[in-house]
C-alpha cells in the first residue's frame, strides 16, 4: 500500500543569533551603568551607609593646597613648564638617552622633534640643523620610520 506524500508547512527562519547579540550587548551596557552607579566596581572599601566622596576632590584637611610636585630620580629640580628651559633639560636627557643606545631610533627622533621646537622658540638656524641630523639620523636606523620623514619635511619645507 502506498501511502499519500506528506506536506509539509513551511517554516520561517527566526534570526536568533543577532537578536542574542543585541540582547548580550544591551545587558552588558545596563550591568556597567548600574556597577559605576552603585560602585560595586570601586576598589575602595566604603563601610556601609558612609558616603564616598567625589573621585576629584582632595582629601579631607588638605584645604585648598597645590598638589605636591612629582619628583623624577636623578632629575633635580624641572625648570617651569612650557619655557625654553624645560626644553633644553629634556634635549640634555635624551641626548643622554641616544648616547647610551645609539640605535635608538625613538630617542632620536624625540631629539630632532625637541630641537625642532627650540628651533621655532628661538628662531635659531643651527637648531634647525640639529633637529635635521636628529630626523635623518633616526631614518637611517630605522629606514621604514614614518614619523622622522615626516618631520624632516616639516623642517624643509615648512609651512
Amino acid at each position: 500500500m502506498a501511502t499519500a506524500p506528506t506536506v509539509q508547512a513551511r517554516r520561517i527562519p527566526i534570526r536568533l543569533r543577532p537578536a542574542g547579540i543585541l540582547a548580550a550587548a544591551v545587558l552588558v551596557a545596563v550591568a556597567s551603568a548600574v556597577t559605576g552607579w552603585t560602585g560595586l566596581g570601586s576598589h575602595e572599601s566604603t563601610p556601609p551607609g558612609a558616603v564616598r566622596p567625589p573621585l576629584n576632590r582632595a582629601p579631607a584637611g588638605a584645604g585648598n593646597a597645590a598638589p605636591a610636585p612629582v619628583e623624577i630620580p636623578g632629575a633635580g629640580a624641572l625648570p617651569p613648564s612650557g619655557s625654553l628651559a624645560i626644553i633644553d633639560h629634556n634635549i640634555g636627557l635624551t641626548t643622554k638617552t641616544l648616547q647610551a643606545n645609539p640605535q635608538d631610533f625613538i630617542s632620536a627622533t624625540n631629539l630632532a622633534i625637541l630641537y625642532h621646537a627650540r628651533a621655532r622658540f628661538t628662531a635659531d638656524l643651527a637648531d634647525h640643523q640639529r633637529a635635521l641630523d636628529a630626523a635623518r639620523l633616526a631614518m637611517k636606523i630605522a629606514p621604514g620610520q614614518t614619523q622622522a620623514a615626516a618631520l624632516e619635511a616639516a623642517i624643509l619645507f615648512p609651512a
